[in-house]
């Protein structure tokens, strides 16, 4: 027997299942702990909030209902609540959570018995009035739920218009690492002015102005490692305007707050000391070598080599050498006792290698390089010897350095 409707909210079944697909970015498949497979919804006068969470980062959504009843702070399984919305369409999705009192037999004794009378709460989704309906008994409690920035003293910081923010961090998350022993640059380095990503073997640094001033009584200035799942929601989700918000537990590494249209994302950051970049970064000299690339013919180039890779599967390696005054990318292979394999590539680029240098030649990894060649325009390659990193310059992005290490090939 229902007790009566404790909660009812409405909202469109598309803005539900568009808020569920954002926050699932947020929970771990693998996860062993329930509360960590849910999602938490909180009702406020004007929206429902979906929130999701695998303890090192939270991602939130806000969905606009069309009425809702009651208090309602609730947590239920992810994929059973996206399944059941997800071909809801612009239908209505009433959320109720009703408490029910069931009874049922228990024993007193050999022949005696009584009828025992025990709640439970019962959530039901209901799809388009009833075409489909839901019912989930015994949902967690919201106090279960691992908040990670509860009662967090968040002070506002900067703030990134027009997409800016997406454009920096897709020109620096190539160079993120992913190597388990040196966690510490397994992320993008935030410091006031730059963003910084090395993984060993290339490094990306790209300065930037804030669009606001730090507001005062804030903990600024702010340096911190946003990790490498953060950053990949942030690419994938954050459009426009970003403000971003800053808390400093003590002892603790800085929580980031980014807010972006109606999400926001809270994330730790990694707990490590990013190494010092700037000492890598070679100083531009006039007796640099500077050789100019179409980047469309220096990518295809590059895009055939990486197919000779994975045929002859040998290293990533490829010299970029001189050749008569022009710049031309080689690899040569041996493989002895297999006559199918090896065998020498060569792409001519066109491009003009300077009279005056007196180097002949430098190593790179392929793949690396790849990742630093856009579609169209042109990019220079400046370096000092075959011994030192490369400077990979692109056209009219001035404010992004780029590094590729050189290697023996």
């Amino acid at each position: 027997m229902r007790k009566g409707v404790a909660t009812e909210v409405i909202v469109t079944g598309k803005d539900l299942f568009a808020a569920m697909n954002a926050v699932m970015a947020a929970i771990e498949t693998w996860a062993s702990i329930p509360i960590l497979k849910s999602v938490r919804l909180t009702v406020h006068p004007d929206k429902l909030t979906v929130t999701a969470t695998d303890l090192d980062m939270e991602l939130t959504a806000d969905v606009d209902v069309l009425s809702a009843e009651g208090t309602l702070d609730i947590c239920i399984p992810a994929e059973l609540l996206r399944a059941a919305v997800r071909y809801a369409g612009v239908s209505p999705v009433v959320i109720r959570v009703d408490e029910v009192e069931y009874n049922r037999a228990a024993s007193i004794d050999s022949d005696k018995t009584r009828r025992e009378v025990y709640t439970k709460t019962e959530v039901t989704i209901d799809i388009a009035g009833g075409d489909q309906v839901f019912v989930i008994n015994d949902p967690q409690p919201a106090s279960d739920w691992p908040e990670l920035a509860a009662g967090a003293a968040w002070m506002a910081y900067e703030s990134f218009t027009n997409g800016q923010l997406l454009e920096i961090l897709e020109r620096v998350a190539v160079a993120m690492s992913s190597e388990e022993t040196r966690y510490y640059l397994n992320g993008v380095y935030w410091e006031p002015g730059s963003f910084t990503a090395t993984d060993g073997h290339r490094l990306v640094t790209h300065t930037c102005k804030a669009m606001m001033p730090t507001p005062k009584g804030s903990n600024a200035p702010v340096s911190a490692i946003i990790p490498t799942r953060s950053v990949k929601v942030l690419l994938s989700q954050a459009k426009g305007d970003v403000r971003t918000a800053v808390c400093t537990p003590p002892g603790k590494a800085p929580l980031l707050k980014f807010e972006f249209g109606d999400m926001h994302l809270v994330t730790k950051t990694i707990d490590g000391t990013f190494p010092d970049y700037r000492r890598v970064i070679p100083p531009i000299e006039p007796t640099d070598t500077k050789v100019s690339f179409s980047a469309a013919i220096l990518r295809q180039a590059l895009l055939s080599a990486v197919a000779f890779y994975k045929i002859n599967r040998n290293r990533n390696g490829i010299a970029i050498r001189n050749d008569d005054g022009r710049a031309v990318l080689t690899s040569h292979i041996e493989k002895k006792g297999s006559p199918h394999e090896g065998g020498s590539f060569t792409a001519r680029t066109f491009a003009d290698w300077p009279k005056d240098s007196t180097m002949t030649h430098i190593g790179v990894n392929m793949r690396y390089l790849l990742d630093f060649v856009p579609k169209g325009g042109s990019l220079v390659m400046q370096m000092k010897d075959s011994g030192a990193p490369a400077r990979v310059m692109v056209e009219g992005q001035d404010d992004v350095t780029r590094l590729v290490m050189p290697m023996r090939v």
